[in-house]
């Protein structure tokens, strides 16, 4: 595979992971799975095409800055859903925390005297 060819499949990856990704994080899990795996196989091409001809490099130089570009912004699209996903899990947490508290206290009626 040429470099240009790998380039392009790279940069149509990362266009559909970006894409992907823009989506809700649940009704896209598949579509992410897919886009990021046709990402990874793409790197691989490219990386190999480089191996084979190094001296190549140079000619492509603007679709490489532009993947650059677009996994950067991929990255910065993860880290804002990985963030996301930590305050929804320390909310869950300290719902866990509460619901325990007041499953540890004391058993409902318990403190009612039925005798009288």
């Amino acid at each position: 595979m040429s470099l240009g060819t790998a380039m392009g499949e790279l940069e149509a990856g990362l266009e559909a992971l970006l894409s992907a990704l823009g989506n809700a994080p649940a009704a896209e899990l598949a579509a992410s799975e897919t886009a990021f795996a046709r990402v990874s196989t793409a790197f691989e091409g490219v990386r190999a095409a480089l191996e084979a001809a190094p001296d190549s490099r140079a000619e492509h130089e603007t679709s490489l800055e532009r993947c650059l570009r677009l996994y950067a912004v991929a990255v910065g699209l993860l880290a804002g859903r990985r963030d996301v996903l930590a305050a929804e899990r320390e909310v869950c947490v300290q719902a866990r925390g509460r619901l325990e508290r007041l499953h540890a206290g004391p058993a409902a009626g318990a403190s009612c005297d039925l005798s009288a």
